[in-house]
């Protein structure tokens, strides 16, 4: 008689075996171990044999110059109605139920591109990482309307907000209305507003909570924060992590971050989202009870999350001591420029 196979959590033997596996790696090798894996295996990891011709021949359509769009997996956008080029890729295959498209937040001149893609691929969820603008820069442009009832136009496409839902305390969740060519489609935006770019958020639950929406969803979802490899990528490989042990199959996360590499360059930008994707599976299984009665490994635990905010601690220390120290003045005269620029309406 075959074991039941969950895809949400693990319930069978050969589940748990499988994460209980990482779960021992992981506390062996603790947070100075992954620290190492990711600047060994990880930062200089960079898959052989892609090309970038579309990336290079569109670099007004580029947020980062130093982002690259991977031609192999791109998504090519053929309503032929304003070039086939958009920094996306898709995510999919084996474990993965569903398919994902890692994004670019859209810029002013890519929104109307940004919305041929949804319409393309019949979209069922954005989940957007980040905000608009972050510390005073512009992370994303303004590409769906924030307030219930309203619209907004691009040749060819409308868009209406029909409802929000704000119970999930991490994400906010817009009802959009689409409507192209005489016809409708409805798609979920979901927003997490919270979370730090190249820095991991507090919640390590609500990464589940969005996962879960994707994976049965009737059609892909659409992942991106700024620049679509940091927060994004974080999102992602913890589907294809979680998805490759309930599949029975061992959990490497070096392997994860490699694989979805090859399909979303730079995927996974720092350490710390290396670490926290650890973290995250560690809450998960712990939440399911996978290993609660084993006090040996509790303990670990125990150490291992004091050892995590430790790091998070020191990062943040630097980060307000680098955000924080001395800047040169403003030359006199670009101040006076300034002054004279007239207010926007």
């Amino acid at each position: 008689m075959h074991e039941v196979v969950d895809r949400d959590r693990p319930i069978s033997a050969v589940q748990k075996q499988m994460f209980l596996q990482f779960v021992k790696d992981t506390l062996n090798v603790g947070i100075a171990g992954l620290l190492k894996r990711y600047e060994e295996e990880i930062k200089p990891f960079s898959p052989p044999n892609i090309t970038r011709v579309g990336f290079d021949s569109n670099m007004d359509k580029n947020r980062y110059k130093d982002v690259v769009c991977i031609d192999e997996t791109r998504v090519y956008l053929r309503d032929g109605t304003g070039g086939d080029y958009i920094h996306a890729n898709y995510v999919e295959g084996d474990p993965l139920l569903n398919r994902f498209i890692c994004a670019q937040a859209p810029m002013v001149k890519t929104v109307r591109d940004f919305w041929r893609m949804i319409i393309q691929e019949r979209v069922s969820n954005i989940f957007m990482l980040c905000e608009t603008v972050e510390e005073g820069k512009p992370k994303c442009e303004q590409y769906w309307p924030r307030e219930v009832g309203c619209g907004m136009e691009w040749p060819g496409v409308s868009i209406k907000n029909v409802g929000i839902d704000e119970e999930d305390t991490t994400t906010i969740t817009t009802t959009l209305e689409v409507t192209f060519k005489k016809q409708k489609m409805t798609l979920q935006h979901h927003q997490w507003r919270t979370w730090p770019d190249k820095s991991v958020p507090q919640s390590v639950m609500a990464p589940f909570r969005l996962l879960k929406i994707a994976r049965w969803a009737t059609g892909p979802t659409i992942v991106h924060c700024s620049a679509g490899i940091g927060r994004t990528g974080t999102v992602v490989a913890l589907e294809i992590a979680i998805q490759m042990a309930l599949s029975g199959r061992e959990l490497s996360m070096v392997e994860v971050v490699q694989r979805l590499r090859s399909r979303r360059g730079q995927a996974v930008q720092t350490d710390l989202q290396f670490i926290y994707m650890h973290k995250c599976v560690l809450a998960f299984l712990q939440v399911h009870k996978v290993y609660m009665d084993n006090m040996a490994l509790m303990q670990k635990t125990a150490m291992f999350d004091m050892e995590y905010a430790n790091l998070l601690r020191s990062r943040e220390a630097a980060a307000a001591e680098k955000f924080y120290s001395p800047v040169v003045p403003m030359n006199l005269q670009h101040q006076q420029q300034l002054q004279q620029q007239p207010c926007a309406p």
